[in-house]
């Protein structure tokens, strides 16, 4: 995964010809993007093998029958995925910055450097094929590292290159632009933040539910700032017109009671409400509601005053509204914090207290992430398909 991360960097360049000098802008974005997406599903995927599956599998209860604690154990296993993010993301960040030395200009790119890194993520995996037939030693492990040397080596190269402009090159080196390090640094905090929280969410759940809760959280991190923008923005008129549609807010609610209770059902108090009986009911409270917003939303509430309970309703449900939504704002990670990509393109320098600022954060992130991880892995039970 590693080096197709690699590849899909290194392929930007001659599809990003002829775009009027955009195409530094469209390699940036690209590369940061497959940088902060790959390091987190090789997150999830690495947390699903190190946790999830030793917990099913027994493998943890046999090490924890040891003078292990829990603790240690979750510890070492955060430790060992976060390296693995971290040699992932630094190898594609590599990967990136000598992607935009090959595509500085926009009608030829250097053939140079961009068939020689080719040939050298080639020859890694080569050289990973022959170690694992011969040797009969895993074939991940050499070519990520490989991989890892062979980009660190180009990144170095490169840096000592003059810019290549018109088939050539011309002037003195010009180096790697700090800008875009910083900017990749921060990608790469991010990227070690989302490791945590797969890493953390892998106690109890299985890899295709850790992928699809971890995708909810990225969007809501990246939507977070609006929406606490456009909720804090209400007025209390607005509120009390929002306060009509009430039934979209209570038939989720519904739904996760209906779930919940077919659930119990076999732990039912009432041994003679029947299972049919469950599902009326709560299909008669979710249509109600459906209803009351389809009637809410033709009867043109907006284009009136609201009603004397709704402005009355208004006023303690906007106390309550602010402060939910600032502890929400608060804990829900904001990814938007770490991505640089709209700076580069305007050209604004990234300082390195906001850097400093931001690899704070992400630290807090993670520990945070460790603490949830340890209160749910004390809750899981260990060894369960081995059990039976």
């Amino acid at each position: 995964m590693l080096c197709s991360c690699v590849m899909i960097i290194h392929l930007q360049p001659p599809m990003a010809q002829y775009v009027f000098r955009a195409q530094e802008k469209l390699v940036t974005d690209a590369g940061l993007s497959v940088v902060l997406l790959g390091s987190w599903i090789a997150a999830a995927f690495c947390a699903n093998r190190a946790i999830n599956l030793e917990i099913e599998s027994g493998t943890a209860l046999l090490i924890l029958s040891k003078p292990v604690g829990w603790f240690q154990f979750l510890l070492a296993k955060f430790i060992g995925i976060l390296a693995a993010v971290l040699l992932f993301a630094s190898t594609t960040g590599m990967a990136l910055l000598i992607t935009l030395q090959i595509a500085v200009d926009q009608y030829r790119y250097d053939f140079t450097v961009f068939y020689s890194m080719v040939a050298a993520y080639l020859g890694a995996q080569l050289v990973a094929g022959w170690f694992n037939y011969r040797r009969k030693t895993s074939y991940a492990k050499p070519a990520a590292l490989i991989t890892f040397a062979a980009t660190f080596v180009g990144m170095a190269v490169t840096g000592l290159l003059p810019r290549y402009s018109s088939g050539r090159y011309v002037g003195p080196p010009t180096g790697h632009s700090i800008d875009v390090v910083y900017a990749i640094i921060l990608v790469a905090l991010a990227a070690l933040a989302m490791g945590s929280i797969a890493t953390a969410l892998s106690t109890q759940l299985s890899v295709t539910t850790n992928v699809s809760c971890c995708l909810l959280f990225f969007f809501l991190g990246l939507i977070s700032d609006h929406v606490y923008g456009v909720s804090m923005a209400l007025a209390d008129v607005e509120l009390a017109h929002a306060l009509y549609f009430w039934p979209l807010v209570a038939l989720p609610l519904f739904i996760l009671a209906w779930v919940a209770a077919l659930k119990r059902y076999d732990r039912r108090k009432r041994a003679d409400c029947r299972r049919w009986q469950v599902h009326a009911g709560f299909a008669l409270v979710s249509l109600c509601c459906i209803g009351r917003a389809v009637i809410v939303f033709f009867s043109d509430v907006a284009s009136r005053p609201p009603s004397p309970l709704m402005a009355m309703l208004a006023k303690p449900v906007g106390v309550i509204r602010n402060s939910v939504m600032t502890f929400l704002h608060a804990v829900i990670p904001n990814w938007q914090q770490f991505w640089m990509a709209d700076a580069l393109t305007s050209h604004k320098p990234i300082p390195a207290a906001y850097v400093g600022l931001s690899s704070i954060y992400a630290m807090l992130l993670i520990a945070g992430a460790i603490v949830i991880a340890y209160l749910l892995f004390i809750d899981r039970e260990i060894g369960s398909r081995s059990s039976t």
